[in-house]
């Protein structure tokens, strides 16, 4: 590839607007699923037929393309299976109890309902790494939710299903839609800050939510739910009519996590889930390196029919 193809290639990358959704880590799982590691540690498994390797600082296993800086609020929430099974494309299913127990310690299990990940974030400084010329600042709210995908070889992996993303940015919107990244251009999404440590975001009869960081209230690293969320390579599904599914690797590095409270309401594809005392929140500013998006058998090794 010339430079000149290469560089075009780059910024129509950044054009999407990516924030970081997805770290590999790589770890041996007997009872079928496997957990592709990466640079953020998501910490020994307790489960004795799971050998998580611990890869904190380690290089990603692909070469990063983009860089920027996020300062993200994210919620850890529940949505019903019902609805979450209805809108699950082919190849992704909820994870088991066993395997939730296993990934994701601490986390409540519900019978009807799955935890999944909320994240508003602001992105600054974003810029691919060989001409890094930075983008316009954005506002981007991601919905992340814990899936296993089931690869055509058999192979299962648990991943970071990612259905939807909002973005204020139509330059970003375009580009993710190149890539085949799901992203919705919401020009009439407002946000702001009610001082210092509080912060919110508003699409009108879809999103409303708000936020106080608490600065006393310093954590050592993101909590287990947050982390393993970041473990996780990311999957979405491009657009129809040429629906695919896409991959991702991004390497997180938090400055600063500190809980927050939160009250949101999210109403997709006709839900509505909305924060409780049980809902939990923090506020965490980091520095991000990702991958090129790329298809399943480029992710997970799998050599081409």
């Amino acid at each position: 590839m010339s430079c000149d193809l290469r560089a075009l290639t780059n910024q129509l990358v950044l054009l999407a607007g990516m924030s970081a959704m997805g770290v590999a880590c790589d770890a041996d799982v007997d009872e079928g699923i496997d957990v592709d590691a990466g640079p953020v540690d998501a910490g020994p498994v307790e489960a004795g037929s799971v050998d998580a390797e611990e890869s904190g600082g380690e290089e990603p296993r692909f070469e990063p393309l983009v860089a920027g800086n996020n300062t993200c609020l994210m919620v850890q929430a529940y949505f019903p299976k019902t609805s979450l099974n209805a809108m699950l494309p082919n190849h992704l299913t909820i994870p088991d109890d066993a395997t939730m127990t296993a990934f994701y310690p601490g986390t409540q299990l519900r019978a009807d309902e799955h935890p999944f990940m909320l994240s508003f974030c602001h992105g600054s400084e974003i810029h691919d790494l060989i001409t890094e010329t930075n983008l316009p600042e954005q506002e981007e709210l991601m919905f992340v939710f814990p899936v296993v995908y089931t690869h055509d070889d058999g192979g299962t992996h648990l991943c970071s299903y990612v259905p939807v993303l909002y973005l204020d940015s139509e330059k970003g919107v375009e580009g993710g839609l190149f890539y085949g990244l799901r992203k919705e251009f919401h020009p009439e999404m407002m946000h702001g800050d009610d001082g210092p440590t509080s912060r919110w975001w508003s699409i009108e009869g879809i999103i409303e939510a708000s936020f106080v960081m608490q600065a006393n209230e310093a954590l050592a690293e993101l909590p287990n739910f947050f982390k393993r969320t970041f473990a996780n390579p990311f999957v979405t599904i491009s657009y129809p009519p040429e629906s695919k599914t896409v991959f991702y690797e991004a390497t997180v590095f938090p400055d600063i996590v500190t809980n927050a409270t939160d009250v949101f309401s999210w109403n997709y594809n006709g839900t509505t889930v909305q924060s409780s005392e049980e809902t939990q929140a923090v506020y965490s500013d980091y520095s991000f390196t990702m991958s090129a998006p790329m298809d399943g058998n480029t992710y997970f090794g799998v050599a081409d029919d």
